[in-house]
């Protein structure tokens, strides 16, 4: 059946996504941040270092914002621009132990608490879960990223 015809399902899905959402709100507030900047930083935290404008694309935002964005990251030290070593014509943005460091301590609490959480399933629930993550992560991914490939 699908989330969308069993509605404990449907709500206990977005409800996840909700408290999710405003964790992520509420981290990016506690370091400073606005909830564009937090999202770039995650990009650039699962992706390596990166592109603007793949950042662009990858976050939904201009180009032109990206850059001002990267500004603002750089002036606070979260992130570096550094040369593409394949194309020296590109820069890469790449976080730095500053950021590291902050969204580390900013994150462990969640993590310790998710952890605890997924430790108390079976090896059987644990898969599942993580089944269903490694299936709706690149499709929610693509809704903002067409290009995206996980």
């Amino acid at each position: 059946m699908s989330p969308r015809g069993n509605p404990r399902v449907s709500r206990t899905i977005r409800s996840y996504i909700s408290a999710t959402m405003l964790w992520g709100l509420s981290t990016s507030a506690r370091l400073g941040l606005s909830s564009s900047e937090f999202a770039t930083l995650m990009a650039i935290d699962l992706a390596g270092p990166t592109t603007p404008h793949r950042l662009a694309v990858t976050t939904g935002l201009s180009e032109a914002a990206v850059s001002r964005l990267v500004d603002r990251l750089v002036a606070r030290e979260f992130v570096r621009r550094t040369p593409d070593p394949e194309d020296r014509r590109r820069i890469l943005v790449a976080s730095t132990d500053t950021w590291d460091a902050d969204i580390q301590a900013a994150v462990e609490p969640h993590r310790r608490t998710q952890r605890a959480i997924f430790e108390s399933l079976t090896p059987e629930e644990r898969e599942a879960v993580v089944h269903w993550m490694q299936l709706s992560t690149p499709t929610t991914r693509s809704l903002v990223d067409p290009e995206a490939v996980e």
